[in-house]
């Protein structure tokens, strides 16, 4: 069979878990349900953006799609057994949730706002506390940034970057063996001159991406260098240096200009070169 009704290019296509229905998602925003036996179209789905990959759950009750705005779309292929009620709840649940973290800025705050109000309903309340625990993990991240915002430059006053090591510590306190927010914390430290600490926070970031099988990262490299050479370990560090030139010689690098201007950094320092 062919089935025909989409307008674009077709990016993705699934079978329900009992073979009977095929789901396809399209560049033209549409997500449509075909019968497998027939061809018969028994749904036509609106996302608002490129479908570029569909799925069915386990049940075969519940669609997702993955759109091109960075999205994730869900639709019930089969009406709920209890009815939409409680998707009505979570739409309030998530609400509340959003208005809370209007004014607190923080999800863990939300939590806390929470967990105290014994006032509200029981039940939404439950509700708004998965919602708010499974956004927690943006408090860190946000933390992570705005702390690495300030320490990928070199020139900052000591006031700005004593303010990154603050959340770069926060941000550890919640996530303590979380790669990326201990190479920040790291790279504080070195900003800040504390070289033993820097050196090593970011030993164990290193570590613990080596035992987990990550990548490496070249800013946790070239604040290693770095930090190497202020403690006079000149050998080590040019050794890391090399290191890290063949790292930033990968594409995903060449082009990105923190990175490189880390590079130029290290190599002033431990190589007295200027790029």
């Amino acid at each position: 069979m062919t089935l025909k009704g989409h307008g674009s290019l077709v990016c993705s296509v699934a079978f329900s878990p009992d073979g009977k229905r095929t789901i396809s998602g399209c560049h033209d925003g549409a997500v449509r349900v075909w019968d497998a036996a027939t061809g018969t179209e028994l749904l036509a789905l609106r996302a608002g953006s490129s479908v570029l990959d569909v799925a069915f759950s386990p049940d075969g009750k519940t669609i997702a799609g993955g759109l091109f705005d960075y999205t994730v779309a869900l639709w019930e292929s089969v009406p709920p057994p209890g009815g939409y009620n409680q998707r009505k709840n979570g739409e309030a649940a998530r609400k509340i949730v959003d208005e809370l973290h209007e004014r607190h800025r923080s999800y863990r705050e939300v939590i806390s706002q929470l967990q105290h109000d014994v006032t509200s309903d029981p039940a939404m309340r439950k509700l708004a506390l998965q919602i708010a625990n499974s956004h927690k993990w943006e408090d860190t991240d946000n933390l992570r940034w705005e702390a690495w915002a300030t320490l990928g430059v070199p020139s900052k006053n000591v006031a700005a970057y004593q303010d990154a090591l603050v959340k770069a510590e926060k941000a550890n306190g919640w996530e303590p063996n979380d790669t990326a927010i201990l190479t920040t914390l790291g790279a504080a430290k070195y900003r800040l001159g504390s070289y033993e600490d820097a050196l090593n926070t970011l030993t164990k970031a290193d570590k613990i991406r080596t035992s987990t099988d990550e990548e490496s990262d070249p800013t946790n490299v070239v604040f290693t260098a770095m930090t190497l050479h202020k403690l006079g370990r000149v050998e080590v560090a040019k050794a890391a240096l090399k290191r890290l030139r063949e790292l930033c010689k990968d594409e995903q690098f060449t082009a990105d200009l923190e990175v490189q201007g880390l590079l130029a950094e290290a190599e002033k320092l431990i190589a007295g070169e200027k790029r």
